[in-house]
């Protein structure tokens, strides 16, 4: 029998160096890619399709991405991502 932790890579190992690992705005590869995918206009039930996981995953890995960027939903993370241009003047 394998031990778990001889199954994970170690975080000095080259799966989780920055070259792997998306480090834009301290996201994680797979909270960038659920992000990526709502912004160009997908649902999540289709997210979740997409990367055969449960909706209910897709929605608590935005929780936490929606924390980790400081903002309350979608429309502010891609803001903040740099995804939606506000002008200065907008009130």
């Amino acid at each position: 029998m394998t031990d778990r932790a001889d199954a994970m890579p170690a975080a000095s190992s080259p799966a989780l160096s920055g070259a792997s690992r998306n480090l834009r705005h301290g996201l994680s590869p797979r909270q960038y890619a659920y992000l990526r995918a709502l912004a160009t206009g997908r649902a999540i039930k289709e997210v979740a399709n997409e990367f055969g996981v449960a909706e209910g995953t897709v929605k608590n890995t935005l929780v936490v991405t929606y924390t980790r960027l400081g903002v309350r939903g979608k429309v502010e993370a891609f803001v903040q991502m740099g995804w939606i241009v506000v002008p200065e003047d907008a009130s």
